[in-house]
């Protein structure tokens, strides 16, 4: 009986003991956020990871890095805010790197700093169905530029890293 109990509870407490130690999947998290250079302790409350994809509101907000944002995919809804300049997962000098993208949709005031993208934009698409400002400053102040429902500029070259705020209308009528 002895040997029996030595059997099933010896291994019964190592796995209970390595379970206290098992990182908890918010410390995960934010060690591969980490990785790719952002500061989970920055980001708006309320984010959840999706592979490598950092998601608020049920995706009215998602900030992609990695492979998830060497895609380039800007959906119907959103605009999107890349950190490179032709959209891409290449810096301007041609070398791939880690490059991220800010997907944001729905109306109103958007601090991009929330998002893990302040002053990071180097080109952009508007795909939703109504126009969108970016701003310098957050809150919505400072050097701004329209951005028409439908549009994209690929070089932002003079407002490159600058941009903080993004303010998305109600209408396609605002530019």
């Amino acid at each position: 009986m002895r040997r029996f109990l030595q059997g099933v509870l010896v291994p019964l407490g190592l796995a209970v003991g390595l379970l206290a130690f098992a990182p908890n999947a918010q410390a995960t998290a934010e060690h591969r956020l980490a990785v790719a250079g952002i500061d989970a302790g920055s980001l708006k409350p309320g984010w959840t990871l999706d592979g490598e994809n950092v998601v608020w509101d049920n995706g009215d907000a998602i900030l992609s890095f990695g492979t998830a944002a060497a895609s380039n995919t800007c959906a119907s809804t959103y605009v999107c805010l890349y950190d490179n300049i032709n959209f891409d997962d290449q810096n301007r000098d041609g070398v791939p790197d880690g490059a991220m993208i800010a997907r944001l949709r729905g109306q109103g005031d958007h601090d991009l700093g929330w998002y893990g993208f302040d002053n990071k934009m180097s080109s952009w698409k508007n795909y939703a169905a109504v126009d969108a400002i970016w701003f310098y400053n957050y809150p919505t102040s400072g050097t701004s530029y329209c951005m028409s429902s439908g549009t994209s500029v690929a070089n932002e070259w003079v407002d490159s890293d600058k941009v903080s705020a993004l303010w998305i209308g109600k209408t396609n009528t605002v530019c």
